[in-house]
Order: structure tokens, then C-alpha cells, then sequence
């Protein structure tokens, strides 16, 4: 039977293998419970996700492949999988594709399990991988004689042929490589491309590689180049996140493993022997030749043996005397090892380098020696010693240090070899030699050491003679000049001049070298490129024992970053980094300046202190990146503005502040200011946002004939913005002294507001808050007066805008919550129970202490609940900070304390900002309410305000009810709580249980309900057509000639009409309207003409019918309204 070596090889790799998976298979059933039958929820997922498909690989043998023949799928992984499926009774569906369209198709859901994967870290983001299946080494493989490739680093340049997908090119670009891919569908694809010459080797798994080439019968025509890279770990494989799916997989990959299928599948493909050709008897005459050849030889060296053996014996005991005399006289330590018992025979020499008597170290073993050797060489020696027992080095050498007998280490080299063994090949005798190398090492050290520096250095260092030629420099020298070793070596340091410096520099260079031996001090010198560059330069004179000069050594470092971070820190220090314009320091040295000049020469200056409008709102909506455009945008137009030798210097912020120097007239600064204010005015284009600021500018001027400093003209200018803003912006104003002693006089009225809070001259009025149709009284608003003892009761207007920004403020403000706290208390005694409500200011609400303070202030009032105090905050100041505004109130509320927006409407009202305030109840502003009746845009909001609060379950109030049809068109679109004049003024607590018991609500009120949203369209005609009676009395009044509209088609009121009249063109009461309404037109035309014909008693006469009839149809409306209203 033929069976040739590399059959018999892999015959017994077959058997091992099995005999490897019959042990793990044997550890696995040992464990106590291997976990692997299905759960309820994996039996659930089965049975509800219909056939499993495993997608496999047409070319993959023998872990998955289709048979040529029959077509059929065949391999390791796919008969896993079938008795898997068998297994665990779910319907699995087999399909095959190439390498990349398998893992598409599991991610894209045509297939759930790959049946063949190799993990990889890129390959779990977007697969979940079973537990390993099979280990399969990567190897690389060459046409069998190709001698060039024998490593990974053979592979830097070459063509290698790896499968689509396959983690084999990944890992090349990992290691370094580079390379060209040959990219195929599969391994026999590779394996044809470098038997065919398009490619120089093959990355692919071993397995399979081989299993083709042997199917194939090539395998004389490949090798293995190499030891593998890596061992890939096979696996199945779902798509990421498929869990139920991979837990049922593992537990059919244990159950297999665990009861021997897999064994079985695996001794299937991997245990028998593949088919080889052999050979016949007559194969082996040539070897059978050799063997007779072999055996003559040996006959006629035996007997040649003899006598050599005689020979050398008489040349070894000659060579072994010589031996001994050089050991003695090279004084060279010899030693022998006993390996079996430890035991080690060493000279005297030995002793000697050690510094112990012959005797002292006696007995000597392996152990002592390794007790003598450092700690940190030991692991070095053994390895070593451990190589050549097991045969991998042919000799045994080492430097180690032992501990002298005086306790200083000693370097020696340590040499030798195996010179006796075993019968079986076990080392039995190791005989060697030491030598002392402590004074080399010691040199070697020494050398290293200045050669790391020199060669280390991060400075550049250059070596020349005497006369100043080139002979050294270092690796630093070439990278930061550009000038390689050969460039410089044999030149003059001359070829770095940069041409920045005089003769006078050089002169000075020098003298300080030759009388001082040495100078230092920054220099520019150029590159090999030719650019220039700052360095810090050293130079130092080396004398010799006759004292001449015989080296300079240079020692420099580029100091451009260093430079170049000073210039950063100074245009940090003194320019703004959003801008490039100067900032305050540079500004206010700037100024100093100036007014030292404007002092001397007598010349007058202009100081403008800018503030953009409107920048804080597009910083808040758009976003920061938005509002810094606005502010480079800003700064060029006012730069391009202003003269060349102004400056604009940006305060932060949106601030800014102009210095315009040696102004001929004050008339010529307001014309620089028109024109800035022109330019920041224009529009600006951000990306598809068309944006629009102001300006509010501050201006003073300083002659040079006033004491003052920098400081105090600058807040002078500021001061003068400030009056800007409050006169309305897009303007500038002049700073003046009558402006600046109002703001000692507000100073002065602080401190009064401070004395008069702590004379208790403050005090409380309540205005009363009803339900308008059930006629009760719902609560109050605490207002605050001052009982000035020489001015009355002030309102507090008069006082409170003084102190907006001052701490007094908040003082007063818990003045007034406390003094309310007390009021509720009272009232409770007295058996009232009414909820206060109190204002807050916004720098109060944000003090960080605030929720503790009024927890403290409750606290002082232990009867009074929580819930009767309402707390009301501006819109407009909860915007400000919306975020600390939000915790504040939800603090509050944690508290029991409600929150009213005060108001609303008349900020930046949002959705976003309605539902991030958790406050309870609206205020709807008064000017609102107050011109609703006249004006359809305040209507709408009113109406929108009361949508929002039902949408977002808001309680609402509306303040400023004047009249009891404010009253009534406030039920009617749906608000019941209101407040204002025309209900009660603010009065005392005395005067408001009096007034709650007295008062009634108007019968109109308890009568009338809420409209319906499709009349209300009744509201808003009623409010157009007095918007419009408005206009045309504002045009009889006025100059100008914008007359509105006349045509009944045209204005609000008639479009609504004719929308009307097409819905219900059978009502009698839309038509009498409709006539009335042209009537009204009509007139309207006669009081325009006549007003332009300046015919007074005429217009007076027309515009009296134009209101009668106008009161006709407010009076059929109102008719129609009450009616649907009606209750």
C-alpha cells in the first residue's frame, strides 16, 4: 500500500484532530448543566419568525460550497447548521452567493445567519458573532519556487490576491504594508492568480487553501512562505442587535459541541486524508543506491576513525596545555555545570572577579549564582540558558552583573556550551567561560551617553575647528536648518547668515568669544530653503592644554513657535480674538495718549461708545456662530467708515467703542456718526438670513482744557449710549453735564428708596381679581405706593424703574412678599381666605438664594398656605434667562407657591417658551385689552394668548378691563378673570373686604357666554370696521393725504361681508347690513372729498351721518353677537 509522507503527515493530523475534539467534548458534557435547552421566549421567536435562511458561500470549501456535480451545499458549517435546525425543530432555508453579496444580504434582511464569518473588531459594529466554531490559521502561500517571500515584510510591494471582504486586507494595512490587491471571489480564484503569475502570493485559511490544492492536485505547485499571521476565529454570524437569534445559535453550537455532532461533521471534512497520486516500488531504486553508498562510506571512515583518533588524542592534550595558559594569562574565569545536580565547577579566577577566596564560594551552584546575578538580568540569563539546553542556540552567551563580595555589581560576559548528553539527548554537562568587561562597560556607557546627547539632542548643535570649518553636527541641526550632514561638513557657519544683521552685531559676537570663551543671545539665520527663523544660539570656546582654540561647539533651538506664541499673546493681550480690533487695554492706552497730545497741542477728541440694537435677540435665535458674523460684519463696516487714524476697539459684547482724534468741529463728528449709523443699519446677509442691527452710540468730546482721565471719559460715553437707548435707539447722543447730575440725582433717590424701606414708609394697596360671570372675587394683586411724608402716595412708576438694577431692589422685593405673607394671614384670622398675587423683578427671581429666602419668609408664616401666594414674573424678564427662570419656578412650585407670567404677549412669546415655563397662570397685558375693540390685531392675539393657555392648560387673567364691553367680548372669546379700572382700582386691605362684599357683577357679564369659533368672525368685523372709522377721523384730522380705503369691497369689514353674503345669501340681516355698510362707504367718500376740498363745516357735517350710520351697524352687530352669546 502507498502511503507518501505527506499523506501519512496529514493522515495524522486527521486523527488528531478528532482526538482533540473528543477531549473538549468529553470537558464540555463534564460541566454540571451546559445550559442549552431553548427558552419560552427563543420557542416564541421561532414560531413567529418563519423560515431561518442561512446564507452561505458558493466557494469555501470544505467549511461551505457547492458540489460542482450535484449542485447541492455541502461543508462543515452547513451540516452545523442543518443539525442545528433538526435539532431545536425550526425551518431552516439554505441559499449561497459570493463572499460580499453573504454579508449584504444578511444586513439588508434577504438572509438572517452567515454560516461562515470570521471575526473582526470592524465587522462587530454591524454583525453580532456566535461563539467560535473552528480556529483557522491565515496563512500566506507562493508558487512553491518563489524564494523571495518568507516573511510579512517580504510582502512591502507586492501583489497579493486576497478574497472581496476578506479581514486578510485589513490587517495588511494595520501591519504597514503596502501593497497591491488582487481582489477575488474566492481562495481558488487567489490560488489560480499566482500560479498564473498576476499575483505574487496569497493571503487566505489555511484550510482551504490547501483543500484545493490538493482537490486539484497543485500542490507541488504551492507552498506555505510562512508561519501564520493570525488565527481567525470562525464563527456564524447575525445581523447587530439579532439577540434572541444568537442565543439560539450558541446554544445549538454547544448542544453540537457538547454531544459530539460536532466532532463528527468536523472528522468528516477535516479526517480523511485527501487523494495524492503515489508512487510505485520502482519510485525508490535511487534511494535504495544511496543507502548501499552510505553504508560503504561508513565502513571506510571507521577504519579511518582509528586512526585519527589517535592523532588528535596527542593534539588535544598540546591544545589543552595551551589552554590552560592562555586562561591564566588572559586571568579569563572557566566554569562546568552540572546540570542534573546544580552543581557548578569554577577556577579560581572565577573567585577572583567576584571578590571572594577560592574557597569562600564553595560549594557553587545554580542557585548561589542566580542568588549572585542582578535581579533584572536574571529572566535575560535563563532565557537564554533555557534556548540553548533546548537546542534552539547552538551557544550559550550573556552579560550579566553579579554582586561583588563588598556589595557593588560587576559586569561579565559569560560564554559557553552543552558538552555532554544524555543517551535520550538531555544536556548533562555545560562548560563555559566569564570574563570581567566592568571597565568597557563602563566606556560603553559613557560613549552611549554623549552620543544620545549629541544625537538626541532637540537642539541643534554644530562642531567646527579653530578656524571656524563645519567637521560635526546632529540630526537636529539637519531638521531644523534643512542642510544634511554633507551639506554642512567642510563649510563656513557663514552659509546660515540671514542678512538681518550689521557688521556691528557680528564684531560683537566675536569679541565676546574670544575674551569670554563664549556668547549667547538670539539670532535670525536662514534655512536651506531660504526662509528666515529665529533661534537661540550658544556658542562656546574649547581650548586645548596649550590654551589655543580648538573647537567652537554651537548649541541653538528654533525659537519661531516661541516667537510667534509671544506675538500670539501679545495680539491676545491687547486685540479682541473675534474681531482683530483692538480691545479696552490697547484702546485705553491709545487714549491716554491722545489726550496727553490733545493737552499739549490744545486739539479736541471725540470719544463714541457703540452699542448694536437688536443683536441680542439674533444671538438668542439664530445662535452664537450667527451673531459672531454680525459682530466681524459690524466691525469692517465700521472700520472702512471711520478715518485711517481713528481706532474702533470692540469692548465685548456687542459694545464698541471710536476714538476720533484732532476733530476740527463737533459738527464734523455728528457727520462721521450719521454715516455710521447709515452703514450699520444696512442689512446683513447670512447664508439665506437677511439680518438688520442698529446702533445706539454715546459721543463726548474732550478739549484738553478738563481734568480728566481715560476712565472718566470713557463712562461718559457710556452714560451718553445708555440716554441713546432710552430715547430710542438708531441714534446717537452727546454727553452733557445736566445728564450726568440726573444719575447723581438717581443715586441720591436710591439711597432715599434704602432710608424710606427702613422707615416703614412703604405700604400695600390690593387691586381685586373676579370671575366676571360668576360675579366672585378670585384674589389680588399687591401693588406697592410710597407714603412720601413731603410728596403723598406715590405710584410706582415714580420710583421702582430708579432701582431696577440696584440691590435695593430685591430688599424691597422681599419687603413686599413678606408684608403680603402677613396681609394673607390677617385675613385668614378674619376668616377671608384670598390668594395674593405679588410682583417679582427679574434681578430678584435670579438671585441664587432666591427659592431659600422665600422658604424662610413662609416659614415666618406657618398658617398661611403655600398655595394663597401667587408670585407674577415679566415675560420679557423670564426670557432673559430662561433656564435658571424654569428651575426657579419649578423650585417654587416643589414649595406650593404658584407662578403667574405677567404680560404675556408682549415678548418673544413661543411655544417652546410657553412649555418650558411651568407657570400656572397668563396675564394677558392691558394694552391688549385695552385697544381690542378697535384694533383687529390686538383681537387676534388676545384670541391666540387664550388658545395657547387652553392648549398648555394655563389658567388666564386678563388686566385692564376699562368697560363692561371689554368685559363682555372677553367672555365672549372665552376669558373670565379679569382686573382692571373698570372693575376697582387698587385700594387698601380695609377697603377690599369692604369693596368684595359690596360689589356685583354687571348683569351684561353674568349673561353672557362664550362664542363659538365661527362667530367670533363677528368680533374681528365689528373691531375692523372701528379700526376703519378710526383711519378715517385720523385723516380728517392730519395734514396728509393717505386717505383709507373707500371701496365697501375692499376694506377688512366689506371682505368679510361678501365672504358672508356667498355663505348665507338668504339672510335678511346681512343684507340690511351690507346696504348699510355701502352707505357708510358712500359718506366715507364724502367726508374725504370734502376734507380735500377744505370744506370744514361740510366734513363735520359728513362725518356726523358717517357715524350714525356706523353706530347703526356696530348696534345690528352687537345684536347678532349678544344674541349667540347669550347664555
Amino acid at each position: 500500500m502507498r502511503m507518501p509522507c505527506s499523506s501519512f503527515v496529514r493522515l495524522l493530523l486527521c486523527l488528531l484532530i478528532p482526538l482533540v475534539h473528543s477531549l473538549l467534548g468529553a470537558t464540555a458534557l463534564a460541566q454540571p448543566g451546559n445550559g442549552t435547552s431553548l427558552s419560552d421566549a427563543e420557542h416564541a421567536f421561532l414560531a413567529q419568525a418563519g423560515p431561518i435562511v442561512f446564507v452561505s458561500q458558493t466557494r469555501y470549501p470544505p467549511f461551505e460550497f457547492v458540489d460542482p456535480d450535484t449542485g447541492a451545499r455541502k461543508g462543515m458549517m452547513i451540516e452545523l447548521a442543518a443539525w442545528i435546525s433538526t435539532e431545536f425543530g425550526f425551518h431552516a432555508e439554505f441559499t449561497d452567493t459570493v463572499f460580499l453579496d453573504a454579508q449584504r444580504a444578511v444586513l439588508e434582511g434577504r438572509a438572517q445567519v452567515l454560516t461562515s464569518f470570521f471575526y473582526s473588531e470592524a465587522r462587530d459594529r454591524d454583525f453580532d458573532f456566535t461563539d467560535t466554531v473552528f480556529d483557522v490559521p491565515a496563512t500566506i502561500f507562493t508558487a512553491a519556487d518563489r524564494p523571495d517571500i518568507a516573511s510579512l515584510a517580504d510582502l512591502q510591494g507586492k501583489r497579493i490576491a486576497i478574497q472581496r471582504g476578506d479581514y486578510a486586507e485589513e490587517y495588511l494595512r494595520t501591519q504597514g504594508i503596502a501593497f497591491a490587491t488582487v481582489p477575488t471571489d474566492s481562495f481558488s480564484e487567489a490560488a489560480a492568480a499566482v500560479i498564473d503569475g498576476r499575483a505574487d502570493a496569497l493571503i487566505g485559511d489555511e484550510q482551504i487553501v490547501l483543500h484545493f490544492l490538493y482537490s486539484e492536485g497543485l500542490n507541488d505547485r504551492m507552498k506555505k512562505a510562512a508561519e501564520p499571521l493570525y488565527v481567525g476565529q470562525n464563527a456564524m454570524a447575525v445581523k447587530d442587535g439579532n439577540t434572541v437569534l444568537l442565543g439560539i445559535l450558541n446554544k445549538g453550537i454547544a448542544r453540537a459541541r457538547s454531544s459530539g455532532a460536532l466532532e463528527r461533521i468536523s472528522l468528516k471534512w477535516a479526517g480523511v486524508p485527501l487523494a495524492d497520486p503515489g508512487r510505485h516500488l520502482l519510485d525508490y531504486w535511487p534511494y535504495a543506491l544511496a543507502t548501499v553508498a552510505v553504508l560503504a562510506m561508513v565502513v571506510l571512515w571507521n577504519l579511518r576513525l582509528r586512526y585519527a583518533v589517535r592523532r588528535k588524542t596527542t593534539e588535544l592534550v598540546q591544545y589543552q596545555m595551551r589552554l590552560e595558559g592562555i586562561i591564566q594569562g588572559t586571568r579569563a574565569g572557566t566554569w562546568e555545570w552540572h546540570v542534573p545536580s546544580g552543581r557548578i565547577v569554577i577556577n579560581h579566577h572565577v573567585a577572583d572577579m567576584l571578590g571572594y577566596a577560592p574557597d569562600a564560594l564553595q560549594p557553587f551552584t545554580a542557585a548561589r549564582r542566580t542568588e549572585l546575578t542582578h535581579p533584572d538580568d536574571r529572566e535575560r540569563s535563563a532565557g537564554l540558558l533555557a534556548r540553548h539546553l533546548s537546542g534552539e542556540d547552538p551557544h550559550y552567551a550573556c552579560e550579566v552583573r553579579m554582586r561583588h563580595n563588598d556589595g557593588h555589581w560587576v559586569w561579565l560576559l559569560e560564554r559557553g556550551q552543552i558538552t555532554e548528553r544524555a543517551a535520550d539527548g538531555t544536556p548533562l554537562t555545560m562548560s563555559g567561560s566569564q570574563i570581567d568587561i566592568s571597565a568597557s562597560k563602563l566606556a560603553e556607557v559613557e560613549l552611549q551617553l554623549t552620543a544620545s546627547v549629541f544625537g538626541s539632542a532637540r537642539e541643534g548643535i554644530l562642531i567646527t575647528d579653530g578656524d571656524g570649518t563645519i567637521l560635526k553636527v546632529n540630526d537636529a541641526f539637519t531638521r531644523i536648518t534643512g542642510y544634511a550632514r554633507e551639506d554642512a561638513i567642510g563649510n563656513n557657519p557663514r552659509l546660515l547668515r540671514s542678512g538681518r544683521h550689521d557688521h556691528a552685531f557680528y564684531q560683537a559676537m566675536w569679541h565676546n568669544l574670544l575674551t569670554k570663551g563664549f556668547w549667547e543671545g538670539e539670532i535670525w539665520n536662514r534655512k536651506k530653503s531660504g526662509a528666515l527663523f529665529p533661534e537661540l544660539l550658544t556658542i562656546s570656546a574649547v581650548y586645548d592644554n596649550a590654551g589655543t582654540v580648538s573647537h567652537y561647539v554651537a548649541v541653538f533651538s528654533d525659537i519661531s513657535r516661541q516667537k510667534e506664541n509671544e506675538r500670539q499673546l501679545e495680539h491676545l493681550a491687547f486685540y479682541d480674538d473675534l474681531t482683530g480690533l483692538p480691545n479696552r487695554v490697547l484702546l485705553v492706552d491709545r487714549l491716554n495718549q491722545t489726550m496727553a497730545r490733545a493737552r499739549r497741542k490744545k486739539t479736541r477728541l471725540a470719544l463714541a461708545y457703540l452699542d448694536l440694537d437688536g443683536f441680542k435677540e439674533i444671538n438668542d435665535r439664530l445662535g452664537h456662530a450667527i451673531g459672531d458674523r454680525v459682530l466681524t460684519t459690524t466691525a469692517s463696516r465700521l472700520s472702512e467708515t471711520l478715518r485711517e487714524e481713528d481706532t474702533v476697539a470692540r469692548f465685548g459684547g456687542d459694545e464698541f467703542v471710536m476714538m476720533l482724534p484732532d476733530i476740527a468741529s463737533k459738527e464734523t463728528v455728528e457727520a462721521i456718526m450719521h454715516r455710521l449709523l447709515a452703514k450699520i443699519a444696512e442689512p446683513i446677509h447670512i447664508d439665506q438670513e437677511r439680518l438688520q442691527v442698529s446702533g445706539s452710540i454715546g459721543l463726548t468730546h474732550y478739549h484738553g482744557d478738563v481734568d480728566l482721565d481715560s476712565d472718566q471719559l470713557i463712562r461718559q460715553a457710556d452714560q451718553a449710549m445708555y440716554q441713546a437707548k432710552q430715547t430710542g435707539k438708531n441714534r446717537f447722543h452727546v454727553f452733557d453735564a445736566d445728564h450726568e447730575r440726573a444719575i447723581r440725582g438717581r443715586h441720591d433717590l436710591i439711597a432715599r428708596i434704602r432710608q424710606a424701606l427702613a422707615s416703614n414708609e412703604f405700604v400695600l394697596h390690593y387691586q381685586p381679581k373676579v370671575n366676571m360671570r360668576t360675579g366672585s372675587m378670585v384674589g389680588a394683586e399687591a401693588l406697592i405706593r410710597w407714603a412720601h411724608p413731603q410728596r403723598g402716595l406715590l405710584a410706582p412708576g415714580e420710583f421702582l424703574p430708579h432701582i431696577e438694577s440696584d440691590p435695593v431692589s430685591i430688599a424691597l422685593g422681599e419687603w413686599v412678599i413678606a408684608t403680603a405673607l402677613a396681609q394673607i394671614d390677617a385675613w385668614q384670622q378674619a376668616g377671608v381666605e384670598l390668594t395674593v398675587s405679588v410682583n417679582v423683578a427679574a434681578n430678584h427671581l435670579q438671585q441664587p438664594d432666591f427659592t431659600a429666602r422665600l422658604k424662610d419668609l413662609l416659614a415666618r408664616f406657618p398658617g398661611v398656605a403655600a398655595a394663597h401666594l401667587e408670585l407674577e414674573v415679566l415675560e420679557s424678564s423670564a426670557l432673559e434667562d430662561i433656564n435658571h427662570v424654569s428651575q426657579v419656578i419649578a423650585d417654587c412650585a416643589e414649595l406650593g407657591v404658584r407662578f403667574a407670567l405677567d404680560d404675556f404677549g408682549t415678548g418673544y412669546s413661543s411655544l417652546i417658551y410657553l412649555k418650558r415655563l411651568p407657570v400656572h397662570v397668563l396675564k394677558i397685558d392691558q394694552g391688549f385689552v385695552r385697544d381690542m375693540l378697535h384694533d383687529p390685531g390686538d383681537l387676534s392675539i388676545l384670541e391666540g394668548v387664550l388658545g395657547l393657555a387652553r392648549a398648555f392648560h394655563r389658567e388666564v387673567i386678563a388686566e385692564g378691563v376699562e368697560t363692561e364691553e371689554h368685559g363682555k367680548v372677553l367672555l365672549q372669546l372665552g376669558c373670565e378673570q379679569a382686573q382692571g379700572y373698570g372693575i376697582a382700582r387698587p385700594m387698601s386691605a380695609e377697603a377690599l373686604t369692604a369693596w368684595a362684599q359690596g360689589w356685583t357683577a354687571p348683569v351684561v357679564w353674568t349673561q353672557t357666554g362664550q362664542l363659538n369659533r365661527q362667530d367670533i368672525e363677528l368680533l374681528y368685523a365689528a373691531s375692523e370696521h372701528r379700526a376703519w372709522i378710526d383711519q378715517l377721523d385720523a385723516f380728517v384730522r392730519s395734514d396728509a393725504d393717505d386717505a383709507p380705503e373707500t371701496n365697501p369691497h375692499r376694506c377688512r369689514f366689506g371682505q368679510w361681508l361678501d365672504r358672508k353674503r356667498i355663505e348665507m345669501p338668504q339672510s335678511e340681516l346681512l343684507g340690511a347690513i351690507d346696504a348699510l355698510h355701502r352707505s357708510l362707504h358712500a359718506d366715507g367718500d364724502q367726508v374725504i372729498a370734502q376734507r380735500r376740498a377744505g370744506n370744514a363745516q361740510a366734513t363735520v357735517d359728513a362725518q356726523a351721518r358717517l357715524v350714525d350710520s356706523s353706530t347703526d351697524l356696530l348696534q345690528r352687530l352687537q345684536f347678532v353677537v349678544d344674541g349667540r352669546s347669550r347664555r
